[in-house]
């Protein structure tokens, strides 16, 4: 089954000024998890990712972009919406994936609230849901369960 992890950017970056793909430059928990189970080969290969951006909104992993400051409050994120669950849609059916694994905070949620009406109601969709540290756990163990 192909799926796709949708996570948002994180406020804890690397120190860069040069531009570098979005997953290297952001280091905040879930990437910690998700970098740790790639180096132990216990990533799901049939799992892609996407990025929300608070700044960038849509973004795949090896788009380069620079270090920013920015947190996603709701009016960014109602802004946001249009373009993001569109672009998440149709990336969604570009790409045929069967699953689409939503990890995401209240706020960031709200940047692509709708997407579900765009696409085939065939997909799956699954919420991670609760505080940090319960869909940090969620999330690992997700992605075990799936390898």
């Amino acid at each position: 089954m192909k799926s796709l992890l949708v996570i948002s950017c994180s406020k804890t970056k690397i120190n860069e000024k040069s531009e570098i793909p979005a997953f290297e430059l952001y280091d905040g928990f879930y990437y910690r998890i998700i970098k740790k189970l790639q180096r132990e080969g216990k990533f799901p290969k049939n799992i892609d990712i996407l990025i929300l951006s608070a700044k960038y909104g849509i973004i795949k992993p090896t788009t380069k972009i620079r270090y920013y400051d920015q947190i996603m409050t709701e009016e960014r994120a109602v802004y946001l919406n249009g373009e993001a669950h569109e672009k998440l849609a149709k990336l969604i059916e570009q790409n045929n994936y069967n699953r689409v694994i939503i990890n995401l905070g209240k706020t960031y949620h709200m940047a692509i609230e709708g997407f579900e009406k765009l696409i085939d109601s065939n997909r799956e969709i699954v919420e991670i849901d609760g505080g940090v540290g319960d869909r940090a756990k969620k999330m690992r163990e997700f992605l075990l369960l799936n390898t």
